[in-house]
Order: structure tokens, then sequence, then C-alpha cells
């Protein structure tokens, strides 16, 4: 009997262990597979664009476009929380929705990129960092906190 309890004991524990190591947050499912989150800086003039990536995998890119070069060079830095993938992921689209267009002029310039060819969405806000303008304060917030993925380099 006393045999019984400690296998039954130990399988409710292996269950309980297997479920818990195989939870994927909610945004993680087929249709995102495509989806790509992109920020950085962009320097108008010679199209250069220094900045990161951040994929449906939660593998966090630098990439890099030379002046008048159409192909995007990266390497992965890291892998991000899945859950917190979900939040940022979540924040972006909020303010995508709220603020559908931002395109504000200068020499140097952030952006936040969102695509999702599968469904046909590509949206890309532009600001001038040194401008603290209404409109850009929501998509800062987000460049903020995308900044914080980043790994300290020592």
């Amino acid at each position: 009997m006393y045999n019984n309890i400690r296998i039954f004991v130990v399988c409710i524990f292996i269950l309980a262990l297997a479920g818990c190591s195989s939870h994927k947050p909610d945004c993680y499912n087929e249709s995102n597979k495509e989806l790509r989150l992109r920020w950085g800086s962009l320097i108008t003039k010679s199209g250069k664009i220094t900045g990161y990536q951040l994929n449906y995998d939660s593998k966090l890119l630098k990439i890099g476009k030379k002046e008048d070069n159409d192909n995007f060079t990266d390497s992965v830095l890291t892998i991000i929380d899945g859950d917190r993938y979900c939040k940022l992921l979540a924040m972006t689209r909020d303010t995508i929705l709220k603020i559908q267009a931002l395109s504000e002029p200068g020499d140097s310039l952030h952006f936040i990129e969102y695509s999702d060819p599968p469904r046909n969405v590509r949206m890309r806000a532009v600001w001038n960092p040194t401008n603290k303008t209404y409109g850009s304060k929501g998509f800062r917030e987000i460049y903020d906190s995308l900044q914080t993925l980043l790994p300290v380099v020592r």
C-alpha cells in the first residue's frame, strides 16, 4: 500500500513538472512565425541603419544596413524570455492602434518597425529623438523598453 502511494505521488510530480516545462506564452502560435519587430536609428542622408530585430522565436539580433545596400546584416545577441516578448509585442500593437502614423523629419532618426507578412501588416514609426513630441511619446516608451533587452557589454 505504501509503495502504491509513493508511485502515485512520483507520477503526479513528473506530470506536473512536464506540464510546467512545456509552457509557451500565448503569442507563440503558427500564425506569428513571420512576425518581426525592428528598432534602431537611421541616418537619412546615407540610408544607414543600425539597430535590433526581435523575431518570433524570441531571438534578439543586431542588424545593420550600410549606405545604398538593400541587404541587412545580422547577428544573434541573445534569446529573450517568452513572457517578456509577448508583453512588448502587445505594447507595440496597442501603440500602433492608437497612433497609426508617425514620421518626423531630421538627419538622425529613431524608428520602430512592425512587420507581419501573413496578415499583410507593416508599420514603421520614425521620429527625431531630439524632439519630445506628443505623437512620438508612445513609440519612445516602446523604444526605451526594447532597449532594456540589450545585453550589457563590459
